[in-house]
């Protein structure tokens, strides 16, 4: 595709240029939207070329940013042993206050997986404190979206609807959209009981048309299948069915069966 002949072009010129702390911090990036969209091995190798990059150039910070980074990653796909174990080194070495703030809301991440909700809570009381009223609006609203993440958990869905659409409005004006869409998911999932059919619908619609427009197939994947179960369970069978075939046609393209 153009956006991945573009990465590659300023890959290679970053190594022609020499700078490989900056190359580094290029492969972190690279590989954290690889996990915003939902593909796990490629962020992952690429963590892991820019965790070996920076201990080559001596970037303890760049080290530790790849191995919380990493650690997300191991978060999103049940791997929570390894997630701890990455979290654990990561934490070893100081980092500035904007990685502290993503470290701390990874760790919480990584509690709400394991199901302890108090040491989420304090760790997301953490990110809340070191981020203030007046940071950069992407990291409030980081926080608020793994708020409501917990909040969903704890069966407290005003609340966290309540914290995620602040999230949602906080990355549409910073142009974060993938974020966005994905907010908008968890949104529809709070509105289930909380603002009706309508919200679920709404909500739903239009992370699915952002998940669209930023061709992001296996985030749409799963927006699908989470509205998909909302359709059927409010009883609406004929547009659930619809929206089971669309979803069964996308994982074709995405992921097309073997042949014999």
């Amino acid at each position: 595709s153009r956006a991945e002949e573009e990465w590659a072009t300023a890959e290679e010129m970053l190594q022609k240029s020499g700078d490989l702390k900056l190359l580094g911090v290029f492969l972190q990036q690279r590989a954290m939207i690889f996990s915003l969209l939902g593909d796990a091995e490629e962020a992952l190798q690429g963590y892991r070329q820019a965790r070996l990059l920076c201990r080559r150039v001596g970037d303890a910070v760049g080290v530790a940013v790849a191995l919380r980074g990493a650690a997300d990653v191991g978060v999103a796909r049940g791997e929570v042993l390894s997630a701890e174990l990455l979290f654990d080194q990561a934490d070893a070495t100081q980092v500035p206050v904007v990685e502290l703030i993503n470290r701390r809301l990874g760790q919480a991440g990584l509690a709400i997986a394991q199901g302890n909700w108090e040491r989420a809570r304090t760790r997301l009381k953490e990110a809340e404190v070191l981020a203030g009223p007046e940071a950069m609006p992407i990291l409030n609203a980081n926080v608020d979206l793994r708020t409501a993440q917990l909040c969903m958990m704890e069966g407290n869905l005003k609340e966290a609807l309540v914290a995620v659409d602040r999230a949602i409005h906080a990355y549409g004006s910073v142009g974060e959209f993938s974020a966005m869409a994905l907010a908008l998911r968890l949104a529809g999932d709070c509105s289930w009981q909380t603002v009706g059919e309508d919200g679920a619908s709404s909500r739903y619609r239009k992370a699915i048309a952002l998940q669209i427009r930023m061709r992001d197939p296996k985030a749409l994947m799963t927006t699908l299948h989470h509205a998909g179960l909302f359709t059927r369970w409010v009883g609406d069978l004929q547009r659930a069915d619809a929206l089971e075939i669309l979803l069964d046609t996308l994982e074709d393209e995405v992921d097309p069966p073997r042949t014999q």
